[in-house]
């Protein structure tokens, strides 16, 4: 809704709208799937303190936004470096050959959605020479297809991690036949019959 509002006019508080939002729901996701093996001690034991802290680095970012617009593209382009190494750095410890193949499918969206919003700043006046202005709308596409497919991953790796024993497991929407064509999402197939033994 920000990026439909900022788009359509052009405004500071779009702006803000746009970009903000992006920036929150990247610092939530890291939040709460940042793996904890990789996590400072002090946060280890209780990942609480860790979203309290990623909530106050936020917080002061939000504030910077609105003193200094052009610090969103540094701090939303910079939160990609480790997202990517973090994604490269499970990946490789990934022996699920299906989520791993999602995982590049998100490596390869994110890196075209780059390549698109870098072409779009330094040769935008060459692409409106060709009467092509919509590489911007690419890369709003083209990221939200990385982001969510980088989240699906995430929250595959941390229910690998933390709940092993209710067998995480990828699935596609509408159906299994639609698999890298469908939507991604995490399925417990063991959640069931263990909400059955509490209620028992």
């Amino acid at each position: 809704i920000g990026s439909v509002y900022f788009h359509a006019t052009l405004s500071f508080l779009g702006q803000m709208l746009d970009e903000l939002a992006i920036l929150w729901v990247l610092m939530c996701a890291l939040a709460m799937w940042f793996p904890r093996r990789y996590l400072p001690r002090i946060f280890r034991r209780d990942r609480s303190r860790f979203k309290a802290a990623v909530g106050i680095i936020s917080g002061v970012t939000t504030c910077l936004a609105f003193v200094k617009p052009a610090i969103n593209n540094i701090s939303l382009m910079t939160l990609g470096i480790p997202c990517t190494a973090l994604l490269i750095a499970e990946l490789k410890r990934c022996e699920n050959i299906r989520v791993y193949k999602l995982g590049l499918l998100a490596g390869f969206w994110w890196a075209l959605a780059l390549l698109c919003w870098i072409s779009d700043n330094l040769f935008c006046e060459l692409w409106s020479a060709f009467n092509f202005p919509y590489l911007h709308c690419v890369w709003h596409i083209l990221i939200c297809l990385a982001a969510y497919l980088g989240c699906v991953c995430f929250a595959y790796f941390d229910a690998v991690s933390e709940i092993p024993e209710q067998g995480p497991v990828i699935k596609f929407w509408p159906s299994e036949k639609w698999a890298f064509i469908g939507v991604p999402y995490v399925s417990l197939l063991f959640a069931e019959n263990k909400s059955q033994l509490k209620v028992t």
